[in-house]
């Protein structure tokens, strides 16, 4: 992936390991899909060549959390067969710091 992610991670102090060949353990944090990663022409990076997305549906299934950033609308479209705007609109909603989808985030 284009590594805009960890970029913005490392500037901001935020811990973080890459993700290897295999899913982290779903109870052992939030798994964070960087931006464009999926660019790449794969479903999903993580054993990218031979996942059908099955690996990523078991983690989230076990309780595993999945923080997806901004990917490319080509993507989505060449991909899922979405069709996207070519707006891309940037809004900024306030959030409960509380809610469970941001739990153990600092």
């Amino acid at each position: 992936p284009a590594g805009r992610t960890t970029d913005l991670f490392k500037s901001l102090g935020i811990a973080f390991a890459p993700l290897g060949d295999k899913l982290p353990d779903p109870k052992g944090g939030v798994l964070v899909i960087g931006r464009e990663a999926f660019s790449g022409g794969h479903l999903f990076p993580v054993a990218a060549a031979t996942d059908d997305g099955s690996a990523l549906q078991d983690f989230v299934n076990a309780g595993g959390r999945v923080l997806v950033m901004s990917q490319s609308p080509e993507w989505f479209r060449d991909q899922l067969g979405l069709r996207v705007s070519r707006v891309i609109n940037r809004r900024v909603f306030a959030f409960d710091p509380a809610h469970p989808v941001v739990a153990g985030l600092d």
